[in-house]
């Protein structure tokens, strides 16, 4: 059983105990406000095993749902949210009738013991209504979060209710009637946002923007996905369903499940309550080119050595309108090794999307190209060169060449 289960499952119980008491109570002392706030009560602790049930149906996968019956949670919380607004209306009607005629809910002989009980009541409603609130933030809950939204309108409820019999009490005429129309407003408003909330993911309302702007930055954080080109979701239930569509640095498709599949990790490390996540490839404008250059220390001029330069110029080169889109200057994590570096600087640099090689004099043949080779990276050997800028300039004029992705 889940977190989730066991508080609504814990809040059912301890509702119907307080529940039976609040109309027994009422009947002893012939107290209307007592036994309604009984009636109350009793209605929460069905709204809870209605919320247990249908916490329960929703993480089932029937063959013929096979996407899961998630939404069930939300039409429970829809069905929450009616039954608050329900309980608006008869309050709302038993109030109008007291402001009209006079009468007391009370009766003022037993003023203390009905105040013993409804503070009381209020204070089990609070802690219901914080702890549901917990629950449902750690779990994505909105059955469990419209569930603590009723909890904190008992509570509201209640304080207005006491706050008006005292009033009374005091002298002041019809003050519960004028305390429980102004709880009627706060019962519709609380009982709106609830159904409303539930009818969005029913219609499958798209995920909460901040959570798809979360999604295009952890995607474009993979050095191997170029660009980002849309992002979509929406909510089920408690959990979410994402399609991406990205540009990326191959055409192979073996490594394109490959680079999927840590995106779709990424993502379900950085967002909570992803079930299915959807990933499209395509390309845009041509042929696109990322492709490295050994430099200087000042990251200008080409360094002649591959494996001792202290920098690498990554440089991204869109063929199809011959033109350079990026430039990143990297430092070489393997400069300062002794041995093996050069294959471990290739490896580096193919999981960073790299596809071509730019270099002043050819590697041996073996090890280090052995492993170039084994990424598919094509390397060029171009002595001339002194400066990036011409390196881009020759990677643009030898596009066709070179590793790339035709639209």
């Amino acid at each position: 059983m889940t977190k989730t289960e066991r508080a609504a499952l814990s809040s059912a119980i301890i509702c119907g105990i307080l529940a039976a008491a609040l109309i027994v109570y009422g009947i002893v002392v012939k107290s209307m406000a007592l036994f309604a706030g009984g009636m109350l009560t009793l209605v929460r602790s069905i709204t809870g095993l209605m919320l247990l049930c249908g916490l329960r149906l929703s993480r089932r996968h029937p063959d013929d749902f096979p996407l899961g019956l998630y939404k069930l949670e939300n039409l429970i919380s829809v069905i929450i949210g009616a039954l608050i607004l329900l309980g608006a209306y008869l309050l709302a009607k038993v109030a109008i009738h007291q402001l009209r005629t006079g009468a007391n809910l009370f009766d003022m002989d037993h003023l203390g013991y009905a105040l013993l009980t409804l503070s009381l009541s209020m204070a089990i409603a609070l802690f219901n209504a914080r702890r549901k609130y917990r629950v449902a933030r750690e779990e994505n809950s909105p059955g469990m979060k419209a569930d603590a939204r009723h909890s904190l309108l008992d509570a509201v409820g209640l304080a207005l209710i006491i706050l008006g019999v005292s009033l009374e009490y005091a002298g002041v005429p019809r003050a519960d009637a004028a305390a429980a129309l102004v709880l009627v407003l706060i019962v519709i408003w609380m009982g709106s946002k609830v159904t409303l909330d539930g009818l969005k993911v029913l219609l499958d309302a798209s995920v909460e923007k901040e959570v798809l702007d979360r999604a295009r930055i952890i995607a474009g954080e993979e050095p191997r996905v170029s660009e980002v080109l849309d992002v979509q979701g929406r909510n089920s239930g408690s959990y979410r369903f994402m399609s991406l569509s990205l540009e990326l640095y191959t055409c192979d498709l073996r490594e394109a499940e490959s680079i999927a599949a840590d995106v779709r990790e990424r993502l379900r490390a950085g967002i909570d309550n992803v079930d299915r996540i959807s990933i499209d490839f395509s390309l845009e404008g041509g042929k696109v080119v990322r492709c490295a250059v050994p430099l200087q220390e000042d990251g200008i001029a080409v360094s002649p050595r591959f494996e001792d330069a202290p920098c690498f110029g990554l440089l991204e080169i869109r063929t199809g309108d011959a033109s350079a889109t990026s430039r990143e200057i990297i430092d070489n994590p393997l400069a300062s090794e002794e041995e093996g570096k050069g294959v471990r600087l290739a490896v580096f640099l193919a999981l960073r999307g790299v596809g071509t090689l730019l270099l002043h004099e050819p590697l041996p043949p073996y090890g280090t190209s052995d492993t170039l080779d084994a990424y598919e990276m094509t390397v060029l050997v171009e002595p001339r060169i002194t400066n990036v800028e011409e390196a881009e300039r020759l990677i643009v004029d030898r596009g066709s060449e070179l590793t790339g992705c035709e639209e």
